[in-house]
């Protein structure tokens, strides 16, 4: 509960507060959810405040009208994996009121191998173990479950430190475990240098692999990240699949062509990483999920060279792009993977960062560019989509560089506190996340300014209209006749200046029609439960 509420002072303030409060940016969010949301379709999620019935339209003049056909047609998927990466928090529960099932874990080096885990068998912190155990040594230790090769202990130890500058939840493990136990896919980074030049801990320490890539550094990576898969999935049973090598490799300062690592050595890198996660995972019966190059830029080299020299062993292909228009990289990445295809095989793109970068997500302009961004998204079909960051790296005030801004409460904590782009996204999630497939939808009356998507999934029909700068509030008819529908009723949410993803309308459906108001700067998304429709209509089916 925020901290503006447990500050009141006196039973009527308390009272006036929860039955007024609305989740409005620059404000803490209260998460109970309304009592309308329980039992009925479409659920009002938690922190969403269900506006007054109006009628739809009522107020806009016939000239401003607009009509949606959606068709059963199905023709494309939104992403299925759906996200954020990590940054200075972790609360789960906000992970689930935003929607996401992805999160992205800046697991490395500099965190579970902060020093080589061989030394720990000895005791002697002195690097006269690098590059040993060989990888040959290792598969021949399977018997024992690696315990002759591998210091789980020191594994167990790293997995439960606890990170002070991370708030909310503080190790490793606690925060896998959240994830999992709530349905969230991990997204985890296979790294040995970081930008901060760890995991160095001494002075002229040169225990960590860097290239060049030799035998001895390949030992080391390996060994790397083989533990670490076996130790999500084996040891422990988190059945995590989603492995990244590497952050940004193409980029001076990330912790690789800075010491001279090559596209070469990369793609050695990839090959070795693959091997390792998919040996370990195979004992936990699960597939492994490679994602490279994980590049800076979508026309890096790293990408065709890659591809090249390591295809069979990438599963996604993976950039990040910070263009207020994504789809050019998209489209350009999906032929760069045309091209360059020795395995036969048509990799999935990932786009792990995009968004606002080192600036604010907590204006209105914002907040409809990343719902923009996930529209083009899902007309693209990416697979998977990780924005940057899910928090703010401090408190520092002024730096709304996450969805929800992290700010000092005074008592050594924090406030979470999101911004308008959260709004814009956690609506947007309900129509997107799970790799929904999207309608064709026929358009008739005033579109400039809008974009339209329908989606379905087994519990019901979702419409997106997004207007931008469009002039004037607009009267939207749905024809839902061909999917089926006849009676029943809707819910429309809303993000714009006035309405930060708030239930604005319940508006009926008769004869297969529904009518509401999109207003002309903002985002509706109606949601319909699944019509019961004959054996001749097939709702949602391919």
């Amino acid at each position: 509960m925020p901290n503006l509420i447990r500050t009141a002072t006196t039973g009527l303030l308390l009272l006036f507060i929860l039955l007024s409060f609305q989740a409005t940016a620059g404000q803490p969010w209260d998460r109970s959810p309304p009592a309308a949301g329980h039992g009925t379709w479409p659920p009002v999620p938690a922190g969403v405040t269900a506006g007054p019935s109006m009628s739809a339209g009522s107020e806009v003049s016939t000239a401003n009208a607009m009509t949606l056909t959606v068709s059963p047609t199905i023709i494309g998927h939104t992403p299925a994996y759906l996200g954020a990466t990590e940054a200075a928090g972790f609360w789960p529960e906000d992970l689930v009121d935003l929607g996401i099932n992805t999160y992205r874990l800046w697991t490395k080096m500099a965190e579970l191998e902060w020093w080589d885990d061989d030394d720990a068998m000895d005791g002697q912190w002195d690097d006269s173990e690098y590059g040993t155990p060989t990888i040959a040594e290792i598969k021949a230790d399977a018997e024992s479950g690696f315990t002759n090769t591998i210091p789980w202990t020191w594994w167990d130890q790293r997995f439960d430190e606890v990170q002070p500058w991370r708030y909310g939840t503080q190790t490793r493990r606690g925060i896998i475990e959240a994830l999992v136990q709530n349905g969230i896919t991990p997204l985890v980074v296979l790294r040995t240098y970081d930008d901060q030049g760890q995991p160095e801990q001494r002075p002229a320490a040169r225990w960590a692999p860097r290239p060049p890539v030799d035998q001895a550094f390949r030992n080391e990576w390996w060994e790397h990240c083989f533990a670490l898969a076996y130790w999500l999935n084996v040891r422990n049973n988190y059945g995590i699949t989603h492995f990244q090598v590497l952050n940004e490799p193409d980029y001076p300062g990330q912790g690789w062509s800075e010491y001279g690592g090559t596209t070469a050595d990369y793609v050695q890198l990839v090959l070795d990483a693959y091997d390792a996660v998919a040996y370990a995972n195979a004992f936990a019966g699960l597939p492994t999920y490679i994602h490279a190059p994980v590049a800076a830029a979508y026309n890096s080299p790293y990408l065709p060279i890659t591809l090249d020299g390591a295809d069979a062993a990438v599963q996604a292909v993976d950039y990040h792009t910070y263009a207020d228009d994504v789809r050019p990289s998209v489209v350009a990445v999906r032929t760069t993977i045309q091209n360059h295809n020795p395995d036969g095989v048509l990799e999935p793109i990932w786009v792990s960062e995009w968004g606002a970068l080192w600036s604010s997500y907590n204006s209105l302009d914002r907040a409809m560019r990343t719902a923009n961004q996930l529209l083009t998204f899902s007309e693209e079909q990416v697979e998977g989509v990780t924005i940057f960051n899910m928090y703010d790296w401090s408190t520092t005030p002024g730096q709304d560089y996450g969805l929800i801004d992290l700010q000092d409460d005074g008592q050594g904590g924090v406030w979470r506190v999101p911004t308008e782009s959260y709004y814009a996204f956690r609506l947007m999630a309900r129509a997107i996340a799970g790799g929904k497939a999207r309608l064709e939808v026929t358009t008739s009356g005033p579109i400039a300014g809008t974009r339209t998507m329908a989606t379905c999934d087994d519990q019901g029909l979702y419409l997106v209209v997004l207007r931008q700068d469009a002039g004037t509030a607009i009267s939207v008819t749905v024809n839902l006749l061909n999917l089926g529908f006849g009676r029943g009723k809707a819910r429309v949410y809303e993000y714009s200046a006035a309405h930060h993803d708030e239930v604005v309308d319940q508006p009926p459906i008769a004869g297969g029609r529904m009518t509401f108001t999109a207003p002309a700067n903002g985002i509706s998304l109606v949601v319909m439960p699944r019509p019961e429709v004959s054996t001749s209509i097939r709702f949602c089916a391919p």
